[in-house]
């Protein structure tokens, strides 16, 4: 069976915007679709959209009213059918917006740190993921958030902290 991404299009649906695939049993639950994955293009865990994926065999518990879909812009994307934690356990979270509407988002992980900045409509200007292992250490990730936080508390220009996180 051929993976199909349809795209939720109902603006009073909670998934409206996402990206989902899955079953659509016509005798069991005709005109819904049993949502397998789903993906929020708008919505980033580091550099990747956030995406959820059920084990395989299994739904994630939603189903759609496939009058609420439409065939989805990113067809061709693969999703990955994984659980590995690339950068070890999530630690900490959290996002600072300023009144200019700039924010700035931290992940600390177990073996990385990722930062991202985004502008008052939500797009994605900057990201970088440093290592906490291996050559970078610690204490050089530590020194380079405290950089990063300092010049977006002291009202720094969004492009240059993007351009402070791309070029690091």
């Amino acid at each position: 069976m051929e993976k199909k991404w349809y795209r939720v299009v109902d603006p009073i649906n909670p998934l409206f915007g996402c990206d989902v695939t899955g079953l659509i049993d016509e005798d069991s639950l005709p005109g819904y679709l049993q949502v397998t994955a789903m993906r929020r293009v708008d919505i980033f865990v580091g550099d990747r959209p956030f995406q959820l994926v059920a084990q395989e065999g299994e739904g994630l518990g939603v189903m759609v009213d496939v009058d609420h879909l439409a065939d989805s812009l990113l067809q061709d994307e693969t999703v990955e059918l994984t659980t590995e934690r690339p950068y070890g356990r999530c630690i900490d979270e959290s996002e600072m917006t300023r009144k200019d509407g700039v924010t700035l988002h931290i992940a600390r992980y177990e073996s990385s740190t990722q930062i991202a900045v985004s502008d008052a409509d939500g797009e994605l200007l900057g990201t970088n993921t440093l290592w906490s292992g291996g050559p970078t250490g610690p204490e050089i990730v530590g020194l380079w958030e405290q950089r990063i936080v300092s010049m977006f508390e002291r009202g720094d220009d969004q492009d240059d902290i993007a351009y402070a996180l791309r070029n690091n």
